[in-house]
C-alpha cells in the first residue's frame, strides 16, 4: 500500500514492456563492456533500503516503472526512475 493508505497505480502494460526492453538492452550493454551483470551485494542492500522508504513502492514493485525492486536493484546497469540510486 502506498502513502496515506492509497494504492499507487502501476504503469500501463505497454509502458512496462517498454521499460523491460530498455532494461534488458542496458544490462546486455553493461555485460558486453564489463562482463558483469550483477551489482555488488552492498550496493543491492543500499538500493533496496532506499526503495523500502520510497512512496512509490507498492509491495515488492515500483509504481513508477513497474519493476520488481529485488530484481532491478540487483542489476549493475539499472537505476531508479526517480534518481534515488
Amino acid at each position: 500500500m502506498g502513502c496515506c493508505g492509497k494504492f499507487n497505480k502501476m504503469p500501463s502494460v505497454t509502458q512496462q514492456v517498454k521499460n523491460l526492453i530498455l532494461s534488458t538492452a542496458n544490462v546486455l550493454a553493461q555485460a558486453a563492456l564489463t562482463g558483469k551483470i550483477r551489482a555488488e551485494p552492498q550496493v543491492v542492500g543500499i538500493r533496496i533500503g532506499l526503495c523500502q522508504k520510497c512512496r512509490y513502492l507498492e509491495g515488492t514493485r515500483c509504481t513508477v516503472c513497474g519493476c520488481y525492486i529485488a530484481l532491478k536493484a540487483g542489476l549493475k546497469a539499472e537505476s531508479c526512475p526517480m534518481r534515488k540510486w
